[in-house]
């Protein structure tokens, strides 16, 4: 149950991963788009003061500024009321009245065009004052989706890598649990040789036929007497010697460290001491490389048709 959990587990983070993605790419896309827009209002408002300065400079009003003027209050109105009660707004009022000053003194101010008398220079402060408070709003706004932005995007980048993590963890421990070979010697590992001696004595009692263990153990391979480059050698040339030794019938299998077990299916004690006796003479006469020389117990146990598979490897490995 705990594979499955693990599979379930890394496949939801992925599915978040997925699932996150066309989000923060919908997220991303109306942040440009609001960017976009609000930097058009920032121009607009901008225009808009400066157009109204230009009113008072020239004494009378040219009918192309005056246009643009009523042209940008129009294209002003929506933006305000949609952010009238911004909570980026640090004007004294609220952005609603600010524009309607704007308005307002503008409206009075075409009026007074006709009489030839000059009120645009009245409107120009509120309105310059106006852009500047819109132009903070909108950095204020955009900062704040920045830091939005570059949050989720770690945020995801966690997530990627976590799930990276937890696939390359999965997979290396489904790769130990599901392998039958022992890298290092080429031979069978200690999980192949239970679930294979379990069915060996299975067939041995229902066929009552024989079935003998032949262990192998080097008896002074230890962490201090060697360093890891040598103990993998030294496992390579005890696993290729078993393999050249044995039938093809046979399983030899690496059980931990200094232990080697080969199963002989069909094989009574009388047949395993042939064996033991050619494994041991090749082992002793094999030339390892190393100092001191490798020392080699072995051991024949043959199965008595009543005893269980751990019973069995007990005795067999002393």
């Amino acid at each position: 149950m705990q594979k499955e959990w693990s599979s379930f587990r890394i496949t939801a983070v992925l599915y978040v991963i997925v699932l996150l993605m066309p989000i923060g790419f919908y997220f991303v896309y109306n942040s440009f788009q609001t960017m976009k827009e609000d930097t058009k209002i920032i121009r607009q408002s901008s225009q808009l003061a400066g157009n109204i300065e230009h009113c008072s400079l020239n004494g009378v009003s040219p009918q192309r500024p005056s246009g643009q003027i009523d042209a940008a209050i129009a294209d002003l109105s929506a933006w305000v009321k949609q952010n009238s009660h911004s909570e980026y707004y640090i004007g004294g009022a609220t952005l609603l009245e600010d524009f309607q000053s704007v308005a307002q003194c503008w409206g009075n101010s075409k009026k007074s065009i006709s009489t030839n008398e000059n009120n645009a220079a009245k409107c120009y402060e509120t309105a310059d004052s106006l852009a500047l408070t819109m132009e903070k709003m909108v950095y204020l706004k955009q900062n704040k989706i920045i830091n939005i932005f570059y949050g989720s995007l770690f945020l995801t980048m966690a997530l990627l890598l976590l799930a990276i993590y937890l696939m390359r963890g999965y997979i290396e421990q489904q790769l130990r649990k599901n392998s039958i070979y022992d890298l290092p010697t080429k031979l069978f590992n200690k999980n192949f040789f239970q679930a294979e001696l379990k069915k060996s004595c299975s067939n041995a009692q229902r066929h009552d036929a024989p079935l003998s263990l032949l262990c192998v153990e080097a008896t002074n391979f230890d962490d201090k007497g060697h360093d890891k480059k040598s103990k993998e050698d030294i496992l390579k040339k005890i696993g290729g010697l078993l393999i050249t030794l044995t039938r093809s019938s046979d399983i030899a299998c690496h059980y931990d460290e200094n232990h080697f077990v080969i199963i002989l299916p069909g094989t009574a004690l009388e047949g395993t001491a042939i064996l033991e006796q050619r494994v041991k003479q090749a082992l002793e006469d094999h030339n390892f490389g190393v100092y001191p020389a490798l020392l080699f117990k072995t051991t024949s146990v043959q199965f008595d048709g009543t005893e269980t598979p751990e019973a069995l490897t007990k005795r067999a490995l002393g």
